[in-house]
């Protein structure tokens, strides 16, 4: 078998990658065993050479490269911990409410800190939640002011000296 792979090398044989395997573009596996091998391991031993490699496997690890299938699982997991490690450092960044502590939603960060000329927003530093409560207490105190009192009904309650209830 020996005298057969090394006269077959040119067919079977790979490139080195980057990462520790061997590139097999148009090459094909040879895989060689013996009666006695098979009868001694089963067709689902490790009765198989494949050329080119020190060991006898079984024919799924023989036809294979794992040595490929284990570097592409690296770079994927090198892929996955990079993006955690971008998201990370993101919700690090990510502002958060002036009044209540709540973290910015993706919109609301991207409307605090966009550049419009026009009126732009008004409170860049409160989420939208206490921005409304703030609008609503402001219309309250708006409404009673010009009114000339201090109570003024509103949907989202009752502003009593500048409270909204």
């Amino acid at each position: 078998m020996k005298n057969v792979a090394d006269l077959t090398r040119e067919h079977w044989q790979g490139q080195r990658a980057e990462g520790g395997f061997h590139i097999y573009h148009q090459k094909m596996p040879i895989v060689a065993t013996t009666l006695e091998l098979l009868r001694e391991h089963g067709p689902a031993g490790p009765a198989f050479w494949r050329f080119g490699r020190e060991d006898r496997q079984n024919l799924w690890e023989a036809i294979g490269n794992p040595r490929r299938d284990a570097a592409l699982a690296r770079r994927a997991e090198e892929g996955r911990r990079r993006l955690a490690q971008q998201a990370a450092e993101r919700a690090a960044q990510r502002p958060a409410c002036a009044d209540c502590g709540a973290k910015f939603t993706d919109d609301r960060w991207k409307t605090s800190v966009a550049v419009d000329w026009g009126g732009g927003d008004s409170h860049p530093h409160l989420c939208d939640d206490c921005k409304r409560v703030f609008y609503a207490l402001l219309r309250c105190f708006w409404t009673g002011f010009h009114a000339g009192r201090g109570v003024s009904d509103e949907a989202d309650g009752v502003c009593v000296a500048g409270e909204l209830i």
